[in-house]
């Protein structure tokens, strides 16, 4: 169904279909980077795949590559961007596995 990508899912019911991929505002998620405010919230509502410039909660640079936002957008994903004291995205993986398997 996705051929490697993550932009569709496969049901029994409706075969493949296009997931809506969302934004991920920090801690929450959104249609858009402009919707993590929506409520009036400000600038600490506007992280992850977002950036509060000119008053305005955006996307963030080019630079980021989509496949990162489409991963970081998933609800059902681990990823959440992180940064350093200097402000450089650094990428952290949590695995969800009980610890008994490492003993």
């Amino acid at each position: 169904c996705n051929s490697g990508q993550y932009d569709c899912s496969w049901t029994p019911s409706n075969g493949c279909t296009p997931m809506k991929v969302q934004v991920s505002c920090g801690g929450h998620f959104a249609d858009t980077c402009a919707e993590c405010v929506a409520g009036g919230q400000g600038a600490g509502w506007c992280n992850g795949n977002c950036v509060w410039k000119d008053n305005a909660c955006v996307d963030l640079p080019s630079l980021t590559p989509m496949p990162y936002k489409r991963l970081v957008g998933r609800k059902d994903n681990p990823f959440q961007l992180v940064k350093t004291e200097k402000g450089e995205p650094v990428n952290i993986l949590l695995v969800k596995q009980p610890m008994s398997r490492y003993a």
